[in-house]
């Protein structure tokens, strides 16, 4: 299990901040990096070490999920991650299973739900959230 980090709130509200103008890019910048990112500045542990590296594209994405991962985004998070906590009990830094333009994607939640899109950092309404797992 993780512990975070001393600062570990303004760490996380200076890496929120930071992904604010960055573009979407598979294998950089995408859902499942963005999460582990925030995980990894504020805990130092890489939840996405063995992603990071293995693709560009969306399908190289779909195929790193099935060889390095659980198959599918919700299967990793949970063989990752653990067993997920209510969703009345999500809190800032908890990674989040959510909903985004009909598509399953990770997000992180600070003051509400935050995820990457094509579009950039978006927030996602709660109702569109599926699971939450806290990592420390």
């Amino acid at each position: 299990m993780s512990v975070r980090l001393p600062n570990w709130e303004l760490v996380l509200a200076n890496y929120l901040n930071e992904c604010q103008a960055k573009p979407f890019e598979w294998g950089q910048h995408d859902c499942c990096l963005f999460a582990a990112n925030a995980v990894l500045a504020f805990t130092g542990q890489d939840y996405a070490a063995a992603f990071r590296g293995r693709y560009s594209t969306e399908l190289g994405a779909a195929r790193a999920l099935k060889r390095y991962g659980a198959g599918t985004l919700k299967q990793t998070l949970l063989r990752v991650l653990g067993e997920p906590v209510p969703l009345l009990q999500v809190s800032r830094g908890d990674v989040l299973l959510v909903t985004v333009d009909g598509r399953d994607s990770a997000a992180v939640f600070y003051q509400g739900a935050w995820a990457v899109s094509l579009q950039g950092l978006i927030p996602v309404l709660m109702q569109d959230v599926q699971l939450a797992w806290r990592v420390c």
